[in-house]
Protein backbone atom coordinates (compact mmCIF):
# COMPACT_ATOMS: atom_id res chain seq x y z
CA UNK A 1 0.00 0.00 0.00
CA UNK A 2 1.09 3.49 -1.03
CA UNK A 3 0.15 6.01 1.48
CA UNK A 4 0.85 10.03 0.86
CA UNK A 5 0.97 11.48 4.16
CA UNK A 6 -0.11 15.32 4.07
CA UNK A 7 1.12 17.53 6.90
CA UNK A 8 0.26 22.04 7.45
CA UNK A 9 3.84 21.88 9.52
CA UNK A 10 7.14 21.11 9.60
CA UNK A 11 7.94 21.59 13.34
CA UNK A 12 7.65 19.05 15.37
CA UNK A 13 4.33 19.56 17.19
CA UNK A 14 1.91 17.18 19.08
CA UNK A 15 0.46 16.37 15.59
CA UNK A 16 3.49 15.77 14.04
CA UNK A 17 5.14 13.48 16.30
CA UNK A 18 1.89 11.90 16.04
CA UNK A 19 2.31 11.59 12.50
CA UNK A 20 5.78 10.35 12.72
CA UNK A 21 5.16 7.61 14.85
CA UNK A 22 1.97 6.38 12.38
CA UNK A 23 4.39 6.52 9.66
CA UNK A 24 7.11 4.39 11.05
CA UNK A 25 4.62 1.94 12.06
CA UNK A 26 2.98 2.09 8.66
CA UNK A 27 6.36 1.07 7.01
CA UNK A 28 7.31 -1.60 9.47
CA UNK A 29 3.85 -2.94 8.16
CA UNK A 30 4.83 -2.76 4.81
CA UNK A 31 3.13 0.04 3.86
CA UNK A 32 5.16 2.52 1.30
CA UNK A 33 4.94 6.01 2.75
CA UNK A 34 5.64 9.63 1.21
CA UNK A 35 5.76 12.79 3.57
CA UNK A 36 4.34 16.60 1.69
CA UNK A 37 5.27 19.35 3.95
CA UNK A 38 5.14 22.85 3.71
CA UNK A 39 8.72 23.69 1.84
CA UNK A 40 8.94 20.24 1.25
CA UNK A 41 6.13 19.65 -1.84
CA UNK A 42 4.08 22.19 -0.12
CA UNK A 43 4.10 25.78 -0.12
CA UNK A 44 6.08 27.36 2.89
CA UNK A 45 3.94 29.73 3.36
CA UNK A 46 1.33 27.20 4.36
CA UNK A 47 2.97 27.07 7.65
CA UNK A 48 2.78 30.86 8.89
CA UNK A 49 -0.50 32.05 9.50
CA UNK A 50 -1.29 32.92 13.23
CA UNK A 51 -4.20 31.41 15.04
CA UNK A 52 -6.96 34.02 16.06
CA UNK A 53 -9.02 35.87 13.48
CA UNK A 54 -7.88 36.12 9.74
CA UNK A 55 -7.63 39.27 7.28
CA UNK A 56 -9.31 39.45 3.76
CA UNK A 57 -5.58 39.33 2.84
CA UNK A 58 -5.33 35.79 5.01
CA UNK A 59 -8.50 34.77 3.15
CA UNK A 60 -6.72 35.86 -0.66
CA UNK A 61 -3.23 34.08 0.18
CA UNK A 62 -4.76 31.10 1.69
CA UNK A 63 -6.71 30.45 -1.54
CA UNK A 64 -4.02 30.41 -3.67
CA UNK A 65 -1.87 28.20 -1.62
CA UNK A 66 -4.27 26.14 -1.26
CA UNK A 67 -4.96 25.57 -5.18
CA UNK A 68 -0.74 25.47 -5.21
CA UNK A 69 -1.41 23.12 -2.60
CA UNK A 70 -3.71 20.93 -5.00
CA UNK A 71 -1.39 20.96 -7.76
CA UNK A 72 1.36 20.17 -5.73
CA UNK A 73 -0.70 17.04 -4.37
CA UNK A 74 -1.73 15.80 -8.19
CA UNK A 75 1.31 16.34 -9.27
CA UNK A 76 2.43 13.74 -6.43
CA UNK A 77 0.24 11.53 -7.09
CA UNK A 78 0.60 11.41 -10.76
CA UNK A 79 4.03 10.78 -10.32
CA UNK A 80 4.43 8.35 -7.58
CA UNK A 81 0.91 6.56 -7.08
CA UNK A 82 -1.23 6.70 -3.46
CA UNK A 83 -3.59 3.96 -2.40
CA UNK A 84 -4.56 6.63 0.42
CA UNK A 85 -4.04 10.26 1.05
CA UNK A 86 -3.80 11.04 4.38
CA UNK A 87 -4.30 14.76 5.53
CA UNK A 88 -3.17 15.39 8.85
CA UNK A 89 -3.82 18.99 9.53
CA UNK A 90 -7.40 21.06 8.67
CA UNK A 91 -5.64 23.58 6.79
CA UNK A 92 -4.76 21.13 4.11
CA UNK A 93 -8.35 19.96 3.54
CA UNK A 94 -9.33 22.07 0.64
CA UNK A 95 -6.29 21.19 -1.35
CA UNK A 96 -7.12 17.57 -0.66
CA UNK A 97 -10.92 18.27 -1.66
CA UNK A 98 -9.28 19.88 -4.89
CA UNK A 99 -6.66 17.23 -5.51
CA UNK A 100 -9.59 15.00 -6.68
CA UNK A 101 -8.33 11.50 -5.02
CA UNK A 102 -10.67 10.01 -2.01
CA UNK A 103 -8.89 11.10 0.98
CA UNK A 104 -8.40 10.61 5.36
CA UNK A 105 -8.58 13.49 7.84
CA UNK A 106 -6.65 13.40 11.50
CA UNK A 107 -8.04 16.15 13.79
CA UNK A 108 -5.95 16.99 15.79
CA UNK A 109 -7.26 20.22 17.18
CA UNK A 110 -10.68 21.26 17.25
CA UNK A 111 -11.55 23.40 13.98
CA UNK A 112 -13.17 26.48 15.52
CA UNK A 113 -14.25 30.12 13.63
CA UNK A 114 -17.43 30.05 11.97
CA UNK A 115 -14.99 30.31 8.91
CA UNK A 116 -12.90 27.92 9.24
CA UNK A 117 -15.80 25.40 10.29
CA UNK A 118 -17.64 26.11 7.17
CA UNK A 119 -14.25 25.58 4.75
CA UNK A 120 -13.38 22.35 6.54
CA UNK A 121 -17.11 21.05 6.86
CA UNK A 122 -17.49 21.63 3.13
CA UNK A 123 -14.36 19.76 2.31
CA UNK A 124 -15.21 16.75 4.26
CA UNK A 125 -18.32 16.46 2.85
CA UNK A 126 -16.58 16.09 -0.81
CA UNK A 127 -13.66 13.29 -1.12
CA UNK A 128 -13.25 12.55 2.51
CA UNK A 129 -13.72 8.81 3.36
CA UNK A 130 -12.79 8.93 6.97
CA UNK A 131 -12.02 11.17 9.91
CA UNK A 132 -9.54 10.02 12.77
CA UNK A 133 -10.39 12.55 15.62
CA UNK A 134 -8.22 12.76 19.11
CA UNK A 135 -11.18 13.86 21.26
CA UNK A 136 -14.45 14.19 21.15
CA UNK A 137 -14.34 17.45 21.85
CA UNK A 138 -11.79 17.90 18.39
CA UNK A 139 -14.16 15.59 16.93
CA UNK A 140 -17.53 17.30 17.57
CA UNK A 141 -17.73 20.25 15.07
CA UNK A 142 -16.92 17.66 12.07
CA UNK A 143 -19.59 15.03 12.86
CA UNK A 144 -22.38 14.81 10.07
CA UNK A 145 -20.05 14.77 7.54
CA UNK A 146 -17.67 11.71 6.89
CA UNK A 147 -17.42 8.45 8.98
CA UNK A 148 -15.64 9.64 12.22
CA UNK A 149 -13.93 7.76 14.91
CA UNK A 150 -11.94 8.93 18.03
CA UNK A 151 -8.81 7.75 18.45
CA UNK A 152 -6.77 8.75 22.02
CA UNK A 153 -3.25 9.50 21.15
CA UNK A 154 -0.54 7.25 22.18
CA UNK A 155 2.99 8.02 22.81
CA UNK A 156 5.91 6.00 23.75
CA UNK A 157 7.00 4.31 27.17
CA UNK A 158 9.25 7.16 28.95
CA UNK A 159 10.09 4.82 31.59
CA UNK A 160 7.86 4.70 34.96
CA UNK A 161 9.96 5.64 37.47
CA UNK A 162 9.14 5.01 41.18
CA UNK A 163 9.48 7.86 43.54
CA UNK A 164 9.25 8.95 47.16
CA UNK A 165 8.93 12.92 46.92
CA UNK A 166 10.35 12.72 49.78
CA UNK A 167 12.54 16.00 49.28
CA UNK A 168 12.15 19.24 51.11
CA UNK A 169 11.86 20.67 47.80
CA UNK A 170 9.89 19.45 45.22
CA UNK A 171 10.20 20.74 41.18
CA UNK A 172 7.17 21.98 39.52
CA UNK A 173 7.70 22.00 35.43
CA UNK A 174 6.06 22.54 32.15
CA UNK A 175 6.81 20.61 29.10
CA UNK A 176 6.45 21.26 25.18
CA UNK A 177 6.05 24.23 22.64
CA UNK A 178 6.22 27.45 24.31
CA UNK A 179 3.06 29.31 23.09
CA UNK A 180 0.23 31.26 24.31
CA UNK A 181 -2.14 28.59 24.07
CA UNK A 182 -0.24 26.40 26.10
CA UNK A 183 -0.54 28.41 29.18
CA UNK A 184 2.75 29.41 30.18
CA UNK A 185 1.80 33.10 31.63
CA UNK A 186 -0.81 31.04 34.01
CA UNK A 187 1.92 28.87 35.11
CA UNK A 188 4.45 31.72 36.09
CA UNK A 189 1.62 33.38 38.03
CA UNK A 190 0.67 30.35 39.68
CA UNK A 191 4.56 29.79 40.35
CA UNK A 192 4.42 33.40 42.05
CA UNK A 193 1.70 32.15 44.47
CA UNK A 194 3.42 28.85 45.33
CA UNK A 195 6.72 30.22 45.92
CA UNK A 196 5.12 32.33 48.42
CA UNK A 197 4.18 29.34 50.61
CA UNK A 198 7.17 27.14 49.96
CA UNK A 199 10.18 29.38 49.12
CA UNK A 200 12.48 26.50 47.92
CA UNK A 201 10.12 25.05 45.72
CA UNK A 202 11.75 24.71 42.11
CA UNK A 203 10.42 25.60 38.92
CA UNK A 204 11.48 24.26 35.21
CA UNK A 205 10.43 25.41 31.61
CA UNK A 206 11.25 22.63 28.75
CA UNK A 207 10.53 23.86 25.62
CA UNK A 208 10.92 26.05 22.87
CA UNK A 209 8.86 28.67 20.86
CA UNK A 210 7.81 26.29 18.45
CA UNK A 211 4.45 27.54 16.15
CA UNK A 212 3.79 30.29 18.19
CA UNK A 213 3.93 34.26 18.04
CA UNK A 214 6.93 36.48 18.24
CA UNK A 215 8.10 37.65 21.76
CA UNK A 216 6.37 35.23 23.52
CA UNK A 217 8.73 33.56 25.11
CA UNK A 218 10.71 36.68 25.90
CA UNK A 219 7.53 37.97 28.14
CA UNK A 220 7.72 34.62 29.78
CA UNK A 221 10.80 34.72 31.00
CA UNK A 222 10.50 38.61 32.18
CA UNK A 223 7.44 37.42 34.19
CA UNK A 224 9.69 34.36 35.32
CA UNK A 225 12.86 36.44 36.27
CA UNK A 226 12.53 37.38 40.14
CA UNK A 227 11.35 33.26 41.09
CA UNK A 228 13.33 29.86 40.71
CA UNK A 229 13.23 29.30 37.76
CA UNK A 230 14.91 27.28 34.98
CA UNK A 231 14.83 27.42 31.27
CA UNK A 232 15.55 24.05 29.36
CA UNK A 233 15.41 24.13 25.50
CA UNK A 234 13.64 21.62 23.21
CA UNK A 235 14.23 18.10 24.14
CA UNK A 236 13.32 15.04 21.34
CA UNK A 237 13.77 12.57 24.84
CA UNK A 238 10.97 13.63 26.68
CA UNK A 239 12.03 10.83 29.37
CA UNK A 240 14.52 12.91 31.54
CA UNK A 241 12.77 15.89 31.95
CA UNK A 242 9.76 14.29 33.12
CA UNK A 243 11.77 12.04 35.09
CA UNK A 244 13.25 15.51 36.73
CA UNK A 245 9.48 16.82 37.34
CA UNK A 246 7.80 16.19 40.67
CA UNK A 247 4.72 17.80 39.25
CA UNK A 248 3.74 18.67 36.11
CA UNK A 249 1.74 21.64 34.83
CA UNK A 250 -0.89 21.72 31.89
CA UNK A 251 -2.41 24.88 31.92
CA UNK A 252 -3.60 24.52 28.57
CA UNK A 253 -5.95 27.21 26.57
CA UNK A 254 -9.61 26.15 26.48
CA UNK A 255 -9.47 24.96 22.45
CA UNK A 256 -6.31 22.34 23.74
CA UNK A 257 -6.88 18.77 22.60
CA UNK A 258 -5.52 15.90 24.60
CA UNK A 259 -1.87 17.14 24.83
CA UNK A 260 1.07 14.04 24.43
CA UNK A 261 2.56 15.52 27.42
CA UNK A 262 -0.24 14.31 29.59
CA UNK A 263 0.09 10.45 28.26
CA UNK A 264 4.21 10.89 28.56
CA UNK A 265 3.68 12.02 32.36
CA UNK A 266 1.03 9.26 32.77
CA UNK A 267 3.82 6.84 31.40
CA UNK A 268 6.70 8.36 33.97
CA UNK A 269 5.23 8.72 37.14
CA UNK A 270 5.25 12.22 36.83
CA UNK A 271 1.86 13.63 38.56
CA UNK A 272 -0.18 15.99 36.25
CA UNK A 273 -2.06 19.08 37.50
CA UNK A 274 -4.35 20.11 34.08
CA UNK A 275 -6.60 22.87 33.39
CA UNK A 276 -10.34 21.92 32.83
CA UNK A 277 -10.38 22.55 29.36
CA UNK A 278 -10.96 20.95 25.69
CA UNK A 279 -10.24 17.35 25.48
CA UNK A 280 -7.95 17.54 28.65
CA UNK A 281 -10.92 15.99 30.75
CA UNK A 282 -11.61 13.25 28.66
CA UNK A 283 -8.03 11.26 29.34
CA UNK A 284 -7.56 12.86 33.01
CA UNK A 285 -9.42 11.30 35.37
CA UNK A 286 -9.63 13.75 38.53
CA UNK A 287 -8.15 12.67 41.43
CA UNK A 288 -7.43 9.32 40.68
CA UNK A 289 -4.98 9.36 37.05
CA UNK A 290 -4.61 13.37 37.46
CA UNK A 291 -5.73 16.44 39.61
CA UNK A 292 -8.06 18.83 37.36
CA UNK A 293 -8.53 22.34 38.15
CA UNK A 294 -10.30 25.91 36.94
CA UNK A 295 -8.76 26.93 34.35
CA UNK A 296 -7.23 30.47 36.44
CA UNK A 297 -3.78 30.27 37.72
CA UNK A 298 -4.77 30.71 40.98
CA UNK A 299 -7.06 27.35 41.28
CA UNK A 300 -3.87 25.84 39.63
CA UNK A 301 -1.86 27.04 42.34
CA UNK A 302 -3.82 25.58 44.79
CA UNK A 303 -4.03 22.70 43.25
CA UNK A 304 -0.78 21.94 43.43
CA UNK A 305 -0.13 23.40 46.76
CA UNK A 306 -2.35 20.85 47.42
CA UNK A 307 -0.43 18.03 46.24
CA UNK A 308 2.47 19.74 47.83
CA UNK A 309 1.14 18.95 51.39
CA UNK A 310 0.61 15.73 50.44
CA UNK A 311 3.17 13.21 49.22
CA UNK A 312 1.33 10.05 49.62
CA UNK A 313 -1.08 11.50 47.35
CA UNK A 314 1.53 12.22 44.68
CA UNK A 315 2.72 8.53 44.89
CA UNK A 316 -0.84 7.29 44.45
CA UNK A 317 -1.11 9.85 41.32
CA UNK A 318 1.68 8.33 40.03
CA UNK A 319 0.89 4.36 40.28
CA UNK A 320 -2.47 5.26 38.70
CA UNK A 321 -1.38 7.19 35.99
CA UNK A 322 1.03 4.63 34.91
CA UNK A 323 -1.93 1.68 35.06
CA UNK A 324 -3.78 3.82 33.12
CA UNK A 325 -0.86 4.60 30.16
CA UNK A 326 -0.71 0.85 29.98
CA UNK A 327 -4.23 0.36 29.64
CA UNK A 328 -5.61 3.24 27.09
CA UNK A 329 -1.91 5.09 26.00
CA UNK A 330 0.66 2.86 24.93
CA UNK A 331 2.37 3.79 21.12
CA UNK A 332 1.44 0.32 19.89
CA UNK A 333 -2.08 0.38 20.33
CA UNK A 334 -2.62 4.06 18.99
CA UNK A 335 -0.93 2.67 15.63
CA UNK A 336 -2.01 -0.60 15.65
CA UNK A 337 -5.89 1.69 15.73
CA UNK A 338 -4.96 3.43 13.04
CA UNK A 339 -2.89 1.42 10.74
CA UNK A 340 -6.00 -1.39 11.44
CA UNK A 341 -8.35 1.35 9.96
CA UNK A 342 -6.18 2.46 7.06
CA UNK A 343 -5.92 -1.14 5.95
CA UNK A 344 -9.42 -1.77 6.06
CA UNK A 345 -10.26 1.19 4.04
CA UNK A 346 -7.20 0.11 1.42
CA UNK A 347 -8.35 -3.87 1.68
CA UNK A 348 -12.66 -3.19 1.49
CA UNK A 349 -13.68 -5.47 -1.39
CA UNK A 350 -13.82 -2.88 -4.48
CA UNK A 351 -16.66 -2.90 -6.54
CA UNK A 352 -13.67 -1.71 -5.60
CA UNK A 353 -12.43 0.17 -3.31
CA UNK A 354 -14.64 3.29 -3.74
CA UNK A 355 -15.94 6.13 -0.93
CA UNK A 356 -18.86 3.61 -0.77
CA UNK A 357 -16.85 0.42 0.01
CA UNK A 358 -13.90 2.43 2.43
CA UNK A 359 -17.30 4.16 4.51
CA UNK A 360 -18.06 0.40 5.15
CA UNK A 361 -14.78 -0.73 5.88
CA UNK A 362 -14.44 2.12 8.66
CA UNK A 363 -17.60 1.62 10.58
CA UNK A 364 -16.53 -2.15 10.59
CA UNK A 365 -13.46 -1.20 12.63
CA UNK A 366 -14.33 0.01 16.03
CA UNK A 367 -17.52 0.23 18.20
CA UNK A 368 -16.85 4.39 18.24
CA UNK A 369 -16.93 5.06 14.37
CA UNK A 370 -19.85 7.18 14.04
CA UNK A 371 -21.13 8.50 10.25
Amino acid sequence: MKILFLDQFQHPGGAQLCLRDLMQAAERRGARARLLVPGSGLPPSLASYNNGSKSMRDFAVFGIDTLRAAAAIRCEIRNHGADLVYVNGPRLLAAAQLAGSPFVFHAHSRVSGSSAQWIARRALRGRCTAIFASSRFVAEPLYGTAPLRVVYNGVADQGFAARSFSAPALTVGILGRIAPEKGHLDFVRAADRIASVFPAAKFVIHGAAIISRAGYEAEVRRAASHLNFEFHGWTDCPAPALHSIDILAVPSAPLESTTRVIPEAFSAGTPVVAYRAGGIPEIVRNGRTGVLCDPNPAALSDSILALMGCRDRLRRLAVNARIEFERQFHQDRFTAEICGSLAALFEAPSSGRGERSQRAALRATGSNARA
